[in-house]
């Protein structure tokens, strides 16, 4: 028998902004922590909180309903996720990350999705424009706990030595892939590019690594900027998503002019398989690079091949377990 129609799905969808406003004041009053701490009952965890305890059981439940927090006779406990991640003073606390997904700018430009649908992408004020620099700040500042699992991945692939490299790290950000690649080769300078008031934040974070007297700035527009020559080794991490695919082979052939004959381009991308709908969360990647970028994408692995094949690098290999959301691309100059 045909199951009848149910509107559930459709007014879970229109509601949805509630998931991530609760989500929000569950981080900002610090619940899963207190719950770690053990205040897992309402009262406990409202005191802790100084909030209402109404507010707490109501919120609470929620998260629970959401799959966030899990209840039994009346006592709330985390869940492996939200104790993983969610927990502060956890080394994969990643609560920060608040203030750049959900910064106005971004909920902004999500807000106005209809015209993105009309319009193919984000036409005013995209992210990847210079004056959205504040943006960019906000992402260095939150995402270290998010991208370290990829950065350790890249400085694996590419293994330790005494070599003395020349690392050209594009878009350093946080800084984590550069200096990850630098702490496994002691010898090697770093060389960062990001927006001027980004890049100060890389060569901070390079500072507190203790490689400050190695790792160097070159602020600026990554398409724009001279990068100069003779490097062994460029990054390229989670860089090329927020640019369409000429844009990308015309930037990755700069890049291409910029390395030794026999130099290594390291790709960091999220990709999506062939029919674009898998894995879910690359397509919903997808669509938030339609609501903030003017022509960014979630590309399938064979479109990145063709990028770097383009652009005239060799031997390509591609890296990354199955499912997990990074894939790593290795390219010969």
């Amino acid at each position: 028998m045909q199951t009848p129609p149910n509107p559930s799905l459709i007014m879970s969808g229109l509601m949805a902004h509630q998931l991530t406003h609760a989500l929000i004041a569950a981080i900002d009053l610090e619940v899963f922590t207190h719950i770690a701490q053990g205040r897992t009952a309402a009262v406990e965890i409202a005191s802790a909180c100084q909030a209402s305890e109404k507010g707490i059981r109501v919120l609470c439940d929620y998260m629970c309903v959401q799959g966030y927090l899990t209840k039994n006779d009346g006592h709330y406990a985390n869940t492996n996720d939200t104790a993983f991640f969610l927990v502060k003073g956890s080394p994969s606390y990643m609560g920060g990350i608040t203030e750049f997904l959900s910064s106005p700018q971004l909920m902004d430009r999500n807000r106005d999705m209809t015209r993105r649908v009309r319009e193919g992408g984000c036409t005013d004020h995209p992210v990847t424009d210079h004056s959205e620099e504040q943006v960019w700040e906000r992402f260095a500042s939150s995402m270290r706990p998010v991208v370290g699992r990829s950065a350790h991945a890249v400085a694996e692939l590419l293994g330790a030595g005494e070599e003395q490299l020349k690392v050209l790290d594009v878009a350093s950000s946080h800084g984590l892939f550069g200096i990850s690649v630098g702490l496994k080769h002691p010898h090697a300078q770093i060389f960062a590019n990001d927006w001027p008031e980004v890049v100060v934040l890389s060569k901070a974070a390079a500072d507190r690594a203790g490689m400050g007297d190695r790792y160097h700035i070159l602020p600026g527009s990554a398409f724009e900027v001279d990068f100069g020559s003779d490097f062994d080794v460029i990054l390229v991490p989670n860089f090329l998503h927020h640019f369409s695919a000429e844009a990308n082979v015309s930037f990755l052939s700069k890049c291409r002019n910029a390395l030794k004959e026999g130099g290594k381009v390291v790709v960091v991308e999220f990709v999506v398989e062939e029919d674009r709908i898998s894995p879910g969360w690359a397509n919903t990647f997808a669509l938030q690079m339609l609501a903030s970028t003017p022509e960014g994408d979630c590309f399938t692995q064979r479109e990145l091949v063709e990028m770097l094949t383009t652009s005239g690098f060799r031997d390509i290999s591609v890296h990354g377990e199955p499912g997990a959301p990074s894939r790593y691309f290795v390219g010969y100059a």
